[in-house]
């Protein structure tokens, strides 16, 4: 391939795990709960593998989260959940897995009101006449000439 072939091919989106699921039903519900909320998810069914050194040397660090997922079985089966790396943080929100962030009003003095669409008359009138009176007039005078012919 040439480097402009490369250009032109679509990159993957980054994908973010969230989620460790041994069972593949509970992860097809968790995706399905996150797509009602508009939050693109998959489910890939994965196999644990030995950690590499480099894994290794960061579980070494003693400043790491108390609260670490245990290492699997080498070989075990799980399903990890999917979703893009923009809306992890949306996604561990709606799953539960982290409190709710709270999100400022964009002007918290004056409440938010939903504004009507301006219909715009201007174009329907004409449009109005057009179809129902000029249109079916100009048909029975061409009518009117053919017949009478």
């Amino acid at each position: 391939m040439t480097d402009v072939d490369d250009e032109l091919e679509p990159e993957e989106p980054p994908l973010v795990g969230i989620e460790d699921f041994d069972d593949e039903a509970d992860a097809t519900e968790a995706a399905r709960a996150l797509v009602e909320q508009g939050i693109g998810a998959t489910v890939q069914l994965m196999v644990a593998e030995e950690p590499d050194e480099d894994d290794a040397a960061v579980d070494a660090d003693p400043d790491a989260d108390a609260e670490a997922v245990p290492a699997r079985p080498v070989g075990e089966i799980f399903f990890r959940l999917l979703v893009l790396d923009h809306e992890e943080r949306r996604a561990l929100e709606v799953l539960g897995l982290v409190e709710p962030s709270a999100r400022p009003l964009a002007n918290p003095v004056e409440p938010m009101v939903r504004e009507k669409a301006k219909i715009p008359w201007k174009r329907i009138v004409p449009i109005y006449l057009l179809a129902l009176i000029l249109v079916p007039a100009a048909a029975f005078y061409f009518t009117y000439l053919v017949v009478s012919r």
